[in-house]
């Protein structure tokens, strides 16, 4: 239960951090919505001060993608810590460690907010799956950006000699001919559409879904304003 001082503190705090901007048909009123998500992050700061990290851990597509440079840039700019948890050569000057791992889960765990992004680099669902995982039951600030995908979803994958070498020897293990698979793109594409409209109709304030790198630089301020005017309306009580 949310109690009065906090609701009446942090009402004009939700204002100014951005959340009346909020589809608030999807969650109710605004002051449903206000005591939803001061309910949650009073209640966790209550148990133990400094709880979550405070820092913006940039999660979701890896292997090489640059994505992440572009908002390291507006978030130093904003004076903002961030988290980057893909360690190489070009950003971290060796590899990845069993330690970078660890650490890694920690902050996904306990980084205030997380920023999500599915670039259209990435064509498998492991990502997609961790989106669904981290927002099943949210309890930090988490923004989505899934972009559409790159590559030629017409392109016939049947013929690449990857696939038909694969083919080839699951037709040997079943002892059948003519196993087909389907378009992996068209697959993949499918996913993407159904988790984005998952989140885009999340229950939770706490997960939002953004379009582009502006919207979804735009929410992160709007969640970091926010949880820091929490602590520090916690730290005067």
């Amino acid at each position: 239960m949310v109690n009065a001082f906090a609701y009446q503190k942090m009402s004009p705090l939700l204002a100014v951090a951005g959340f009346d901007d909020l589809d608030h048909g999807r969650f109710g009123t605004k002051a449903t919505v206000r005591l939803r998500i001061t309910a949650f992050f009073v209640k966790e700061i209550a148990v133990e001060d400094g709880f979550m990290r405070k820092c913006v851990g940039l999660f979701g597509t890896c292997g090489g993608s640059m994505w992440r440079q572009a908002f390291k840039e507006r978030l130093d700019a904003l004076g903002i810590p961030w988290y980057d948890p893909q360690v190489m050569p070009e950003t971290h000057g060796r590899q990845s460690q069993e330690s970078d791992m660890v650490l890694e889960k920690d902050h996904f765990q306990n980084d205030a907010v997380l920023l999500i992004k599915i670039t259209g680099e990435t064509t498998g669902t492991t990502s997609l799956l961790e989106v669904i995982a981290v927002t099943n039951q949210p309890n930090q600030f988490v923004v989505v950006q899934i972009d559409d995908l790159v590559v030629d979803q017409a392109a016939d994958f049947s013929e690449s000699p990857s696939v038909k070498d694969f083919v080839a020897k699951i037709e040997e293990i079943l002892g059948k001919k003519g196993f087909k698979f389907g378009n992996p793109i068209e697959d993949a594409t499918r996913c993407r559409c159904w988790v984005r409209k998952t989140i885009e109709q999340h229950p939770s304030p706490l997960v939002v879904c953004a379009r582009n790198d502006d919207e979804a630089m735009s929410l992160i301020e709007k969640g970091w304003t926010f949880i820091h005017g929490v602590r520090l309306i916690h730290l005067s009580r």
